[in-house]
């Protein structure tokens, strides 16, 4: 948790991780399909299942039966790296080249439906594609934030000071607060905010 004065006032925000944040993958509109098979954990959007009678002797396999049988276009494959918790990319760079806690676990596909439903200009999608990944990967972190702004009231008899809640939200992806949305929803800048220790200190 991280506690900010706002500068030239006598308010504060505080940020910190979301407890029970949205999924991306059941609560938001997605351009992408995420097609994943594990034997332990039930990952995006649908399980990767084998014909009945037939089996899957490798991933390009499975890329081909997507194609196939299921219109898939843009396809990006998706790696995960399983070591006290888990987290997916579409990188093949440190950890998830590692040869015992990472590994394929499926991929992120479309369908040219999917692409007139959103609207999506072509030359976009494997940005976009790209970004949903690491939405869902924020996700699976827990790297989801919420912040709540206040101010101390202090009462004339007691000298006692409470905080009064001015404004809270939550529901943003990413570390980065120059970059989550959080600036935007508390209406200032970066440079505006001086991080503090003591959020008691008034």
């Amino acid at each position: 948790m991280e506690t900010y004065k706002i500068k030239g006032t006598d308010e504060y925000v505080e940020i910190e991780t979301e407890d029970s944040p949205l999924n991306p993958r059941e609560d938001f509109s997605n351009l992408g399909i995420m097609a994943f098979y594990h034997k332990r954990y039930n990952l995006g959007d649908e399980n990767i299942n084998k014909p009945k009678g037939e089996d899957f002797n490798n991933w390009d396999e499975i890329e081909e039966e997507l194609k196939k049988n299921y219109g898939a276009l843009n396809i990006i494959k998706i790696k995960l790296y399983d070591h006290s918790g888990i987290s997916i990319s579409a990188s093949n760079n440190y950890p998830y080249n590692f040869r015992w806690d990472s590994m394929m676990v499926g991929f992120i596909y479309t369908t040219k439906e999917k692409i007139k439903e959103m609207g999506v200009n072509k030359k976009d999608i494997h940005k976009q594609l790209l970004g949903e990944i690491e939405t869902y990967n924020q996700y699976l972190t827990g790297d989801i934030y919420r912040y709540c702004k206040y101010k101390y009231i202090k009462c004339d008899k007691c000298n006692h000071s409470e905080r009064e809640v001015l404004d809270s939200c939550a529901g943003f992806f990413g570390y980065n607060i120059k970059e989550n949305g959080i600036l935007d929803s508390i209406g200032c800048k970066y440079e505006d905010l001086e991080l503090i220790k003591d959020s008691n200190k008034n």
